[in-house]
């Protein structure tokens, strides 16, 4: 992964399978860790950051499409628990028909960040990041 010391790889537990045999199959030099993150779950942040107590970087793909606003507001606060001082949180978007439904995480991220920097992508997708202070 671009020369990180060690990738902590996260999904909803019943995917985790499949991110291992992938992970198995990776050429990435340095520790790769598998394990769940269910967002909001005080269990699955309490493991994450046992070892050193957050992520340099916290990137997140394909994760925002039309959740309740409970669900994206716990992404948002999952991702500020998981970001160290200092640390970026990636999340690429694409946007699609019904953004409206997708307003619930771009208020928590914005309350929780403070302003984001957006890069417009291919298409339709946008990457923004988010500046852990």
């Amino acid at each position: 992964a671009l020369g990180a010391a060690s990738v902590t790889l996260t999904d909803m537990p019943d995917a985790l399978e499949l991110i291992r045999r992938n992970a198995a199959l990776s050429r990435q030099k340095g520790a790769v860790t598998v394990a769940p993150c269910t967002w909001g779950d005080a269990d699955h942040l309490a493991d994450l950051l046992r070892g050193g107590g957050g992520f340099d970087v916290v990137l997140c793909c394909e994760v925002v499409y039309q959740q309740s606003a409970d669900v994206l507001t716990a992404l948002a606060a999952t991702q500020r628990a998981l970001a160290l001082p200092g640390a970026k949180v990636l999340l690429a978007y694409e946007f699609r028909c019904a953004i409206v439904e997708d307003l619930a995480y771009f208020d928590a991220a914005t309350e929780l960040f403070g302003d984001s920097t957006s890069h417009a992508l291919t298409g339709s997708a946008t990457a923004f990041m988010h500046n852990h202070i």
